[in-house]
Order: C-alpha cells, then structure tokens, then sequence
C-alpha cells in the first residue's frame, strides 16, 4: 500500500506545495456528535475527553480520537463532532501511508459539514456493509445503517457522485459501484481546501513529524531573509555606534595634542619674562594669605577660656563651629568684667551677650564670640592689663600644671587692647581685618 500510494502521488505530479489529505476508504470509525458550552481552544480538549468516555466503549488509552468544531447552530452551546478508532488500526494506517508528507489523516465521515453540508451521503464498510449520514436540524449528522430503498447508488438512485459542487469528469462514465470507491477520497479532497481546513488541524489526529511536509519555501526565505536583515541592521548599528566613538577619540587626541603645545609653548617663553622672580612673589603673596587666614585653635580657646571663667563660673556648653564659638554659663556670683577680660583675650574677640536670665539666684548667660589672632598695635602701646576675676591666681604665678599659651611668651606681639575708664560699661568691638 506504502508504494502504491507514492507511485500513485508521483505519477499526479504533486510537489511540495501540494496538500494532501489522507483517510480510510470506508467509515470504519467511531462517531459521535456532542454539544459542550463555548470554551477556549486551551480547555476544550480536556471537556471533550470526558465526553469521549460516555461515547467510546474502549479505555482512552487504547483509541486515538480527535475532535472538529461544526458550524454553530442556533443556540449558546457549541456542535463537536468527536471521532476516534482503535490504536492498532492507527498504526495500520501510519504504516500504509509511510514515505509520504501529509496535512492530515482523518476519517472521511468526520470531514462532513461544511462540506456537503445539505447533501445526503453513503460510505462503505468493511464487509459488504454501508452507512447513510443524513444532515440534521443541529449542522450535524445522522447515522443510519444505509438500504437498496434509500434512493442512493446501490439501490437504483442517483449516482454517487452526483453533488453539486464536484465536476466528476471520467469519473462520471464509471459505473455506479465503481464511483462509490471514489467518494471517500474525493471528500477528503473537497475537505482539504474548504474555509475549514486550517483551522480544525489543531483538533484533528496528531500526524507524527515523520510525515509532516517540510514545504513553506517562501515562508523559509522569508525568514532567512528578516534574520539577514536583522543581522545587517545590528552590524551596522554596532558600526555606527563605532565609528562615532572612534571620531570622539580622535578628536579628543587632536586637542590633547593641541593642548600639550601650548603648554610647551608657554613653558618655553616663560624663562625669558623671569618667571623665577615671578614664582617667587606668587609663593610670597600664597604665604601672607595663609598666615591671614590662621585662627587659633579649639585647644587655645579652650585654654584661654579657663583662664578668663572664674571658680564661680561654670562653663557648661562649649559650642565651636568654624572658629565662632558660643559658651554657656551658669554663675553663682555674676561677674561683671567678663565681657571685657574676654575681649582683651589675645585670641578672642567681637564678644555678644545673647541671652541673660536667672534661675535659684544663679545666672545664666549665653555668649558668642569669634576666635581669631590679635592685631599688633601700630603705635607700639601695651595692652592694659587684664583683672583677673576674681578668687583666680595672678597670671605672673602660674597654677601647678598650667602649659603656657601660644603666643603668650617673651615674643607675643603687641595688641590694641586698653580697658575701659573705670565706671564706664565694656564696649563691643569687631574684629578688625585686613
């Protein structure tokens, strides 16, 4: 059968592009038509293997079966038509059509509707016997053991092939019994290039990939053709991206180079314009702009401020931020020339009392003031001494313990400091600048 049936295709001169549509010449096949709510194509396959139990005596194991979803007749449920035969003849029919390359492998009973959809129909089985599918009100059909009184071919009716939309040809001249060996092909044939077709392969009887066709060659060239395009427009993506880097980078190294003789250029002309005098007053000119710009340190004020506070004075806060620092005292005995000793300090100044209160006859100031350098007095005066508060050692005996302050020595500069007439209140000063 395998040989015949690949002689036979050979002589009719299908190529790849030929659909072929394969099935048994007879309704050796089991039937049954069902009607299952309007499901997705994901889940009615799983709907219809419980309706394949209720209608097929033999465990689904043993039968491979396939369903077609008929044209939709009135009403919200869907028409299935279920068919289904034993595994050993499918594998019977794998083995007569071995060698070939089909679209499908169906009975010919299940591809009725739409294809012959009003027409009455006789297909024979093994036997001797045959059956007669009659449309019924549902899209579907009626199966009924077939008699000479049917009106068909083998009882004196019209011939078997004698549908409207088949041209029979020389099949015509045949005899009636003859014609009837034809019908289960010509149906598949009518079948295979209906509306239908494709969509109710997904359903159909699984076609091992053996036999599946390997055609489509426009379809193959078209893909070959967008991978090369897609690979083309990477290249040249990649290429572009590239080459402006490239140009980026020369650009870059041009001005490098531009940039590195000019700075040749300038190192060359310098000797000529006495750039060691010039880098000489620019070190100077660094110099005195960094000695203006030294404060003294939080060690310094921290020293200085202990020895201004006196014992009945507690200094509880110390905030420092950025050479401004603000203290918080709380006395026991106020001590009215704080103010004043504090802006004699060589190394604080611009002194403000921001807040003043008393709590349990204790006084509480808060004081801000800036750390900085004493200026030399440009008239070369002394400084008026400083009163020490009160119960504090002399500054001439220093405590036991006492490191002595920077700047404070034989080689402290002279500052513009004088206290005030007696009785007349301290004076804030800024700091003066240069």
């Amino acid at each position: 059968m395998a040989e015949c049936l690949r002689e036979g295709i050979a002589r009719l001169g299908a190529g790849d592009s030929a659909l072929v549509v394969a099935g048994a010449a007879d309704a050796a096949c089991g039937l049954a038509e069902v009607e299952v709510p309007a499901l997705k194509a994901t889940e009615l396959r799983g709907a219809l293997g419980f309706e394949l139990s209720r209608y097929c005596p033999l465990p689904p194991d043993r039968v491979v079966w396939g369903y077609r979803v008929l044209p939709a007749a009135k009403g919200t449920r869907l028409p299935v038509r279920l068919f289904f035969l034993r595994q050993t003849a499918w594998e019977q029919w794998l083995e007569a059509v071995g060698g070939l390359k089909l679209d499908a492998i169906m009975p010919p009973q299940a591809a009725l509707d739409p294809v012959l959809s009003g027409s009455n129909l006789t297909l024979p089985v093994a036997g001797g016997g045959r059956f007669l599918f009659v449309p019924n009100d549902k899209n579907g059909r009626t199966l009924t053991p077939a008699t000479g009184e049917d009106g068909d071919a083998f009882g004196g009716g019209p011939a078997p092939l004698a549908w409207d939309c088949l041209l029979p040809g020389p099949l015509a001249q045949l005899p009636a019994e003859q014609q009837a060996g034809f019908t289960a092909a010509l149906l598949l044939g009518a079948y295979g290039v209906s509306a239908t077709f494709q969509d109710d392969r997904s359903g159909g009887l699984p076609v091992p990939y053996n036999l599946q066709p390997r055609r489509n060659r426009l379809n193959r060239f078209l893909a070959v053709a967008l991978v090369l395009l897609a690979t083309i427009l990477v290249v040249a993506g990649l290429w572009r991206e590239y080459a402006a880097r490239k140009a980026c980078l020369v650009a870059l190294r041009t001005e490098n180079a531009r940039v590195q003789d000019d700075i040749a250029r300038q190192t060359g002309e310098i000797p000529e314009q006495g750039s060691e005098d010039a880098l000489e007053a620019l070190g100077k000119e660094l110099r005195e702009a960094s000695l203006d710009l030294r404060r003294p340190s939080l060690a310094a004020v921290l020293v200085d401020l202990t020895e201004i506070v006196g014992p009945e004075s507690w200094c509880y806060k110390v905030d420092w931020r950025d050479g401004r620092v603000t203290v918080e005292l709380l006395e026991s005995k106020e001590d009215l020339d704080l103010v004043r000793n504090l802006e004699q300090s060589p190394v604080l100044g611009d002194v403000m009392e921001q807040t003043r209160g008393t709590s349990l006859g204790k006084t509480i100031r808060k004081l801000s003031m800036g750390a900085r350098w004493d200026l030399p007095n440009e008239f070369g005066d002394e400084p008026a001494p400083r009163k020490p508060p009160a119960g504090a050692s002399s500054p001439t005996k220093p405590r036991p313990g006492m490191r002595k302050r920077p700047g404070m020595g034989e080689l402290a500069p002279k500052v513009i400091r004088s206290g005030p007439a007696p009785g007349v209140p301290p004076t804030m000063r800024k700091k003066e600048t240069r």
